[in-house]
């Protein structure tokens, strides 16, 4: 008898519902499951998909049903939000480490440093390798945030959750900001970047052609089975998501 083993599941939703305070319903009864699988979701604007991601990455809690897992998640949004003396460090969320970093080279660390830096001493040259590969020379750790377009902030974010190896990457709308050069560039890093011990990459994205080009991945035939469509219905979504999911709309 053969047996199949099946890879853990990352994150799961079941029996989801997300209501607006006015009342209106989007998604309802909602069971999807990630596993190490990359995914594409897949839908017009302002059918769910950010509203979805949002839930995965456990930034905003269900009316109802459940999000269960434990897998480290990194989620970048749409847009990038800055604060006043932001660095790239900062949008990167390097900038503790570098900061750890750095005192260890002048001499003044303490235990805890030791313990943030963790195996991560190469933080720096890794930082700047991906700044380069991105298309991004002229820019360094310690570049403002102001002085970032709109493409170089949303490609700054996109290195900070790579370098942190999380077992799930959420990208939503990955490609709203990105140029042709920064698509291309997308593409390639998603294709060679492996996160921790069982990783996956969610992408939300209202171009089902752009997503489909997920299919160049390693795990190519797995994603074109993955890539399915929101549909909008008078309460929101009404399927998506991996080979697990089921959705349900009146």
């Amino acid at each position: 008898m053969t047996h199949v083993k099946r890879l853990p599941l990352l994150v799961s939703l079941q029996h989801l519902c997300f209501q607006f305070a006015n009342g209106e319903t989007l998604l309802e009864d909602l069971n999807l499951s990630i596993d190490h699988t990359p995914t594409g979701v897949v839908g017009r604007n302002g059918c769910g998909k950010s509203l979805l991601a949002r839930l995965l990455a456990g930034v905003l809690t269900p009316s109802s049903g459940s999000v269960k897992g434990s897998a480290s998640v990194k989620y970048v949004p749409q847009t990038v939000e800055t604060q006043a003396g932001d660095t790239v460090a900062h949008l990167s969320a390097t900038a503790p480490i570098l900061a750890a970093l750095e005192r260890m080279a002048a001499g003044t660390a303490e235990g805890a440093d030791v313990e943030l830096i963790d195996d991560r001493w190469d933080l720096a040259e890794r930082l700047r390798a991906a700044l380069d590969a991105a298309g991004l020379p002229d820019v360094d750790a310690q570049t403002p945030a102001e002085h970032l377009s709109g493409g170089q902030l949303a490609r700054v974010a996109i290195i900070g959750a790579l370098l942190a190896a999380p077992q799930l990457l959420i990208l939503d709308e990955p490609s709203n900001h990105l140029d042709s050069a920064g698509r291309a560039w997308l593409l390639q890093v998603l294709h060679f970047w492996r996160g921790g011990w069982w990783w996956s990459v969610m992408i939300g994205s209202c171009s089902m052609p752009w997503a489909a080009s997920l299919s160049c991945h390693p795990r190519g035939p797995a994603v074109r089975r993955q890539l399915r469509g929101l549909s909008p219905t008078a309460r929101g979504a009404a399927a998506c998501g991996s080979s697990r999911t089921g959705a349900r709309t009146p």
